[in-house]
């Protein structure tokens, strides 16, 4: 019988994201309900949404009339999930603008925008309070939603990591680092989608 080489990976991605569960759960936050492996709110929140699937600034073309449009939609869904897009187009906006200001480090990029504070935060802050707003979810599902988001991104990203360098992935440090700084104030108002 073959064994599938990337069943290495699989495994620890699963202990990866038990152990990101784990860490959540001992703050009072549970991500998953371990019996049915639905967010612990059942689907109450989750409105279906479209969803690009890789809303980088990289699949963004300016047609000649100045139109914004994005390529590359192989990854769409028609149920996707709400925020999904929008973190992730933000986090690219936010490491794209920060290397313009010679900032090299995509996880600092990621942290000075969404955790510590920047200039552009306000408008992520906006951003978030709009689209929470106008898809009509629930202040309290914005977190398991964000964390979801960017649970997901690590998990596509692991294949094309070396098996040893699975946690110097760019999404599971920046993941890693959301968690360590959850109750940075910027980072709790972005995850109650801005009430406060």
């Amino acid at each position: 019988m073959p064994v599938d080489p990337h069943a290495h990976l699989q495994i620890r991605l699963i202990d990866a994201v038990e152990q990101f569960a784990a860490q959540l759960s001992g703050n009072g936050f549970n991500l998953f309900d371990q019996r049915t492996g639905r967010s612990t709110e059942d689907d109450f929140f989750r409105p279906a949404v479209f969803q690009h699937g890789d809303p980088g600034v990289q699949n963004l073309i300016v047609g000649p009339d100045g139109r914004v449009s994005f390529i590359d939609w192989e990854n769409a869904e028609d149920r996707g999930a709400p925020f999904w897009d929008l973190l992730v187009f933000l986090r690219a906006y936010a490491v794209w603008s920060s290397r313009r200001r010679r900032l090299r480090s995509r996880l600092g990029a990621a942290v000075e925008h969404f955790v510590d504070g920047s200039t552009l935060s306000p408008f992520i802050l906006d951003a978030m309070a709009e689209y929470r707003r106008a898809v009509a979810v629930p202040s309290e599902a914005v977190e398991p939603l964000f964390f979801m988001a960017w649970v997901y991104q690590a998990v596509n990203e692991a294949p094309r990591l070396q098996r040893d360098r699975l946690a110097d992935g760019q999404f599971v440090r920046f993941l890693d680092a959301l968690v360590q700084r959850r109750d940075a104030p910027l980072l709790r108002r972005l995850l109650g989608a801005v009430e406060a």
